[in-house]
């Protein structure tokens, strides 16, 4: 039997949403405009320039986010480090891990103590602390053990002019130490003493070649010449308060009770980025992507690439040190969008401290191989001076161009800037208003929305504490526009995800923080995304927070008994169905490649079990100069351009021994069952389809037979779901039609005949059986309902 399709409508069942209370905190500022002569001046080139450019440029230098060889030094780790401290926000690290590295002093000097602790992804086991003057070691302590809580170590030496510390390493040679609180005074002057807090640094400040506080901060020696033995008398910690310590957050999870999520399907599959392609040597890779009508762009450390989607041919593969004009050294922490607006690419990255500049670009036409328009701004301007991007995030909404970073350098301080998008994408293109709104308070990273519609107001969200998210808004017009912080939203508590196992890596996988990973904005409702802690395993918590009025609509965890699941993000299509992309790994599986997602008849709160799209091949350690095995830092997921209905998503995995790759995958919800089937005598009959629902293709409808003898049935066909009782079972769609089928011993196929309209794509159509079972109590099976949808070609 041979079904056509036509002119069927339906709609989607909406979940019973939820609500967290808000706190108001409404505040509008206005920003300050970007000078024209921190703006470089804008070109229009096309991809053979950028080629052109990239056979010129010289090979790159190596980014040292890995250790090669060097001396250690003494620094401020990174925010994302989560560096334990005794008391307020800073300590100071050896970088690399190296295991013996010191300190001198001026004059001689009583050292009376100080705070550490085991830091990072590779903390060392134990330490120790000598004492010298004029070149003699004269006082030592005994090997301590460390925690991964700061501990008074009391040394008392007296009248040295050199310290050093000594690690007993984790792995290999490497084993960090964050130092804090150091007590010292001239010798015999205990009026005198100080103690050093480091709260007058700023993260990733290096000491090491400077005179901070007067003293020597010396570099590295532990990895010259052969390894030391490893220490035998390693004495227990001291036992100390838990002073400045936040307080224990449970993190216990259990899924909703009588949860049901649907299932999407990976529909295709292919490799994206891997490291050694141009320019993408860089660890981590920071993998973004974004497709469009008929492209799949990916944007990584430090590459462009883009392929067809209807053949997977690559038709870009550039540096971005190529792709920027005027950049140089090592350009990063990328992203792209497809802006529904304006239907053109929008790109976005940084050169770190290298002159603290953002680089933007956007593309003339929908085709990422065509001409794009690029220009940079600086960011150290205003109270900015002397800062650098870190972490720049990016949406789109009508109206402009946002990103957001955290401005290195000075106290944590964060910066929004907002760009007027409709000159830059009229023709010809020319550069509009670039307004910053500076000094906001650090929360990890605020992330502008990617939006669809137009809400009259571009909306921006971040994690402003354990408890609660905050919104702000930016108003136009673009030329002048304002910042109103809304307030924050309540969300269940957490704390940060742990580091992750994973085979063949001697140091957990670096799981980042607790900062939102990307947001979009759709139906009245922003739609985010995170890492947290579950059960003593990363995971990953979402959210839908309402903005009129500002509320938390529902929140959900993925998280497992096993795996670790880890930079998730997060995407809603036109029907609200939800798709979330992430990697995870566990001690006996290489860094993988997962994702699931959500209808909005879904019960609250719930996503279907984590679907593994590609397993790792192999193991990844890359310890950076804090001690953190870093993999990430994002990823991407977005929704097809074409059809607003399926997702696409880019997200990392391990290839071969400490080399990442990308894995690009197409997903979505085109077949799913709902609602309970009648068991007869050999259990529930099946009904699904083989193969994607494609308009303008032929898909097979599936029905299943348990008796594994012919029977004969009833095949139901709707466009609406029903709840309707009947002879012991339900039936689960409003009938359109019913048709008598005979179903032989192995089941039956029917084939259905999608039509060529693009206005079929996301369309529901339900279905549901009954088979004849003369030994059931009914005498009668169904099989569950099935709702289909077509996605485009």
């Amino acid at each position: 039997m041979r079904l056509t399709l036509n002119s069927l409508v339906g709609a989607a069942l909406a979940a019973v949403p939820f609500t967290f209370p808000a706190v108001a905190q409404e505040h509008t500022v206005r920003g300050e405009r970007v000078p024209a002569s921190a703006i470089s001046p804008p070109v229009l080139e096309t991809m053979e320039e950028v080629m052109e450019r990239e056979r010129r440029l010289p090979p790159a230098p190596p980014r040292k986010l890995t250790w090669s060889g060097e001396d250690g030094r003494w620094f401020v780790p990174p925010p994302s480090a989560r560096t334990p401290v005794h008391s307020g926000q800073y300590a100071v690290v050896n970088e690399w891990g190296d295991p013996r590295i010191g300190i001198g002093f001026p004059e001689p000097t009583d050292v009376v103590d100080l705070w550490a602790a085991g830091h990072g992804g590779a903390p060392a086991r134990a330490v120790r602390f000598l004492g010298f003057r004029a070149g003699t070691e004269v006082a030592a302590t005994p090997w301590i053990a460390l925690g991964n809580r700061p501990q008074r170590i009391e040394l008392g030496f007296t009248a040295v002019d050199r310290i050093e510390m000594r690690t007993a390493p984790y792995v290999e040679r490497f084993g960090f130490v964050a130092i804090d609180d150091l007590a010292f005074a001239p010798a015999g002057k205990p009026a005198q003493a100080r103690v050093l807090d480091f709260e007058d640094l700023a993260h990733r400040q290096v000491l090491t070649g400077t005179r901070y506080a007067g003293l020597t901060w010396e570099s590295g020696t532990g990895f010259q010449g052969p390894p030391p033995p490893p220490p035998t008398d390693i004495v227990p910690a001291p036992r100390n308060p838990d002073e400045g310590q936040e307080p224990a957050i449970d993190d216990t999870w259990y899924p909703p009770l009588g949860a049901e999520p649907s299932q999407p399907r990976v529909w295709d599959e292919f490799v994206g980025t891997t490291m050694g392609d141009t320019g993408a040597s860089y660890i981590p890779p920071d993998t973004c992507g974004a497709n469009g009508p008929d492209h799949y762009v990916a944007i990584t450390n430090s590459n462009l690439s883009a392929w067809r989607k209807s053949d997977r041919v690559r038709t870009v593969n550039t540096s971005l040190t190529a792709f920027f004009p005027g950049s140089s050294g090592t350009v990063g922490d990328p992203r792209i969008v497809f802006d529904p607006h304006s239907r053109r690419y929008v790109a976005l990255a940084t050169n770190f401290s290298g002159g603290g500049m953002i680089f933007v670009a956007v593309s003339q036409t929908s085709d990422p191989a065509g001409a794009w328009y690029k220009f940079s701004f600086a960011t150290a301007q205003g109270s900015d001076a002397g800062r650098w991007p870190d972490y720049p995030t990016l949406g789109v909404d009508a109206r402009g161009i946002y990103t957001s970073a955290y401005m290195v350098g000075g106290s944590a301080r964060m910066t929004i800037w907002a760009i007027d998008k409709a000159p830059l994408v009229a023709n010809p293109p020319s550069l509009g208003t670039i307004t910053a709104f500076r000094g906001l308070t650090f929360e990890g990273a605020m992330q502008p929305c990617t939006t669809y519609g137009d809400p009259g107001a571009q909306y921006i969200v971040s994690r402003s504490s354990s408890t609660a998210l905050r919104v702000r808004r930016v108003n136009p017009p673009l030329t002048a526009p304002t910042l109103t912080t809304l307030g924050t939203v309540t969300i269940p508590s957490h704390s940060s995800p742990p580091t992750a196992p994973a085979l063949g890596s001697t140091t957990n996988i670096n799981t980042l923080d607790t900062r939102l990973i990307n947001a979009v904005f759709r139906n009245g409702s922003i739609y985010t995304v995170h890492g947290v802690s579950v059960n003593g395993r990363a995971g990953c918590r979402w959210y839908q927070v309402g903005v009129s009025p500002l509320s938390l609509q529902q929140s959900g965890t993925i998280a497992d008994s096993l795996w670790h699941y880890y930079y998730p993000s997060i995407a809603v299509n036109a029907h609200g169905n939800v798709g979330i992309g992430f990697s995870g790994s566990h001690a006996n599986a290489y860094c993988s490649v997962f994702i699931t997602g959500r209808r909005p008849s879904d019960p609250p709160g719930t996503t279907a079990p984590p679907i593994l799209v590609k397993a790792g091949e192999d193991a990844w350690n890359r310890l950076d100069a804090a001690g953190r095995n870093r993999f990430g830092d994002y990823s991407h997921i977005d929704v097809d351009a074409v059809d607003d209905f399926g997702f696409w998503t880019n997200q990392e995995y391990i290839i071969a021994t400490n080399r990442w790759r990308t894995r690009v995958a197409r997903f979505g919800f085109e077949a799913v069952l709902y609602g309970d089937g009648l068991a007869g005598t050999a259990g529930v009959p099946e009904i699904g389809v083989g193969g994607r629902p494609r308009i303008g293709a032929t898909v097979n409808l599936q029905l299943g037979n348990p008796l594994g003898a012919p029977s004969t049935g009833a095949l139901v066909f709707g466009t609406a779901p029903a709840s309707i009782p009947l002879l012991g079972g339900t039936v689960h769609v409003a009938p359109t039609a019913v048709f008598t089928v005979g179903i032989p011993a192995n089941g039956l196929s029917i084939p259905l005949a999608y039509p060529d309209d693009p206005g079929m794509v996301g369309v529901p159509v339900y279905f549901q059986y009954a088979m004849l079972d003369s030994n059931a109590p009914s005498l009668v099976a169904f099989s569950r309902g099935l709702e289909v949808r077509a996605n485009s070609r």
